[in-house]
């Protein structure tokens, strides 16, 4: 029996799935994080049998991670209640030997895994958990796909929450904070850059109403990195809806400026713009292009494959470096980074 605070969680995650032959999770909200993306790997190549409860109140769960799941065959099914939202946090990592349970705050989200403070209880289940999961899963319609197909139709990303300035000086004090001094290890450099993160957050709310930042689970690098690797690395983009096509290529909208234009927006590659959201035929060839920089398995390999990438793409009319260079970042976050003038002071 253990208490278990943010900075275990992921870890802890990837030690239970890696144990585990099915896992069962019951959350009001789903986001891409490299939670779920651990969840939907093990469920795609046949290790593990995965059900997982969702509610789709209010947007905030994202229709990108519901076809993430459903494209690793996991079973969902969305999750309702009578006089109010269905909101649980609950995980059961069943394994051989014994299954594993946790109860607590953190929604199967980027926000969950890693900004959030949350708080789990992790015990070993008696037989308690799994009997509680498989009431609420039998209540439930066990056909999810005209509910998901709606609610991806009609998806708005949710306007962005407030900030609150004063979390920057829970973390910071005296002069501005700054990130490279002092880091002597990894822990240390997370750590500064979470300080200057909210240092800036704050610095900015005058200039930047929807408020930028680096690691916060939305309007932030580390979300739009999120989103736009799991549809990067996505194995068919034939029947990506219109919000998906968006996020790939950081389109900006009136309603959402900056909402997904981290690493470059496209906004003034009209052609470009106009060809991808039309041309089936134009993206299966620019995902087709992107494969070897999704496989590279070292830096060599990366900087062969991103190479091609970006030359077979610019060949494309009205195609240019900063679309090649996007998709590459967002596919390989881990070996590419996508900079130019305007990006790199904010980068910085």
């Amino acid at each position: 029996m253990a208490l278990l605070t943010t900075p275990e969680l992921l870890r802890m995650f990837t030690s239970h799935v890696a144990a585990s032959t099915k896992v069962d999770v019951a959350v009001a909200w789903l986001g891409p994080s490299r939670a779920l993306d651990m969840l939907a790997s093990k469920t795609a190549d046949g290790t593990l049998q995965t059900r997982v409860a969702v509610s789709l109140y209010g947007n905030a769960t994202s229709p990108i991670a519901l076809r993430s799941l459903q494209g690793a065959k996991a079973q969902l099914r969305v999750g309702d209640h009578p006089t109010g939202v269905f909101h649980p946090k609950f995980y059961l990592f069943r394994g051989p030997h014994r299954n594993v349970c946790w109860i607590g705050s953190a929604n199967l989200t980027l926000g969950g895994f890693s900004d959030n403070f949350e708080l789990i209880h992790e015990f070993i289940d008696d037989g308690v958990g799994l009997r509680w999961f498989e009431s609420v899963w039998a209540r439930l319609p066990s056909d999810s796909k005209e509910s998901i197909d709606i609610y991806e139709k009609n998806w708005v990303r949710p306007p962005p929450k407030a900030r609150v300035s004063d979390e920057a000086t829970q973390l910071w004090q005296g002069d501005r904070p700054e990130l490279l001094t002092g880091a002597a290890n990894w822990n240390q450099y997370v750590d500064a850059l979470r300080k200057c993160d909210a240092y800036w957050r704050a610095e900015s709310e005058e200039n930047f109403p929807t408020n930028f930042s680096v690691l916060g689970d939305e309007w932030s690098w580390a979300d739009t990195i999120a989103h736009g690797g799991n549809l990067a690395r996505r194995s068919s983009w034939d029947n990506l809806s219109l919000e998906e096509k968006r996020i790939l290529l950081g389109i900006e909208t009136k309603d959402a400026p900056g909402a997904w234009g981290l690493l470059g927006n496209m906004n003034g590659a009209a052609r470009a713009r106009g060809l991808f959201y039309s041309d089936r035929s134009i993206r299966k060839q620019i995902r087709a292009t992107l494969q070897p920089v999704i496989d590279a398995n070292n830096q060599d390999e990366f900087r062969r494959a991103a190479s091609q990438t970006i030359s077979s793409i610019t060949q494309l009319q009205g195609f240019g470096p900063a679309i090649a260079t996007r998709l590459i970042a967002l596919a390989r976050p881990d070996m590419g980074m996508s900079v130019n003038g305007g990006s790199a002071p904010m980068l910085s």
